[in-house]
Parts: structure tokens; sequence; C-alpha cells
């Protein structure tokens, strides 16, 4: 009995810088509460399931703390400064966690955020295919490796357990062959 080769996975969908900003400027001023996840979801390479369940209790002395699902390493990892406000993640969550009223950060289900972040990426021109929560993961882990930070560090920040799930980010993606196409048609 011969044994079925897989088919190597396509390289996950991430959005860009400037997608990244305009969704998060927009959630920030049409739904705030959906803009924290977003930005928690980024920073730390969650899934939307992790970041529903995220309380008051997952932050303390500039960190989060939290379980990854499916296996993942925990996640405890120091909130981001960044002299950009709209990804300054500790100056947000320090606010937002001081004014907020319950426990829970988001007391919705996953996918009222799935929703909810469909939403708000749709408003601000993001194609469908990239309009989920799932490519808030997918764009921070590109976005480091793009940045050549070494694998490992990007799989710590993933939590992923076996490396293999990482380097799928440092494959090339579609636009990405696009754009280097379009700059040789252009010679």
């Amino acid at each position: 009995m011969s044994k079925r080769k897989r088919r190597p996975s396509p390289p996950p969908i991430a959005l860009s810088h400037e997608e990244l900003r305009k969704l998060l400027a927009h959630a920030r001023k049409i739904d705030f509460p959906v803009y924290i996840l977003m930005l928690v979801q980024y920073w730390h390479a969650g899934r939307n399931s992790e970041m529903v369940k995220l309380t008051k209790r997952n932050f303390s002395d500039g960190y989060i703390h939290y379980q990854r699902g499916k296996g993942s390493e925990s996640c405890s990892q120091k909130l981001r400064i960044h002299r950009d406000p709209l990804f300054d993640e500790r100056t947000v969550i320090s606010k937002f966690l001081a004014e907020l009223k319950g426990e829970w950060l988001y007391p919705r289900s996953r996918w009222t955020y799935w929703r909810h972040m469909v939403r708000v990426a749709l408003a601000v021109g993001i194609p469908r295919h990239k309009a989920n929560t799932r490519v808030l993961k997918h764009s921070i882990c590109t976005h480091l490796f793009e940045q050549k930070i070494p694998p490992n560090v990007v799989q710590r920040v993933a939590g992923h357990v076996n490396g293999a799930n990482t380097l799928r980010y440092g494959r090339v993606r579609e636009e990405q062959a696009d754009a280097l196409l379009e700059e040789l048609a252009a010679v």
C-alpha cells in the first residue's frame, strides 16, 4: 500500500501593512472592543477563539498570559509599545482595562467577533478573501518574516510547536509574485 503524498499548503493569506492600518483605524473608530481584540490578536498571533476568552486576569505587569488552543504553546508575552498610537498595545490595553466594567474583554461569541471583523474589513476595502480573524495571526507572522526575524522567534511568537508550521510564512505569496511580475513588465 503506497502512501498518498501530501500537497504543500499554500502560504497563509496576510494583510499588507497598509491594509492592517486601515482595518485597525476603522475598527477603533466604529467598534472599540473589536479593535482591542484585533490589536491583541495581531501582536500575539492568537486565534479568535482564544481572543474572546480573554479577561482582565490575562493581563498583568505589562504582559498578556493565555493558553493557546490546538496544542500550541501558551502565550506569556509583553504588551507591545509602539510609536504609532494605533499600534501601541500597552497604552491602549491599560486604558481599556481601567474603564472595563466587567471581567471579559469581549463578552460575545467568536462568531460575533468574526462577523464584526468581516464588516470592518469590507468597509475599508479589504478583499473578501482577507476579511476574517485568522488573517491577523497570519499577518504578524508574515510581517516578522518580511523583516528577516529568525524563524525560531516567529515560531515562539505564534506558539507553534512544529517549526514546519512557522516556515509556511516564509513562502512567497501570490501578491508578492504579482508585484514582482508587474515590476518586470514595467522594465
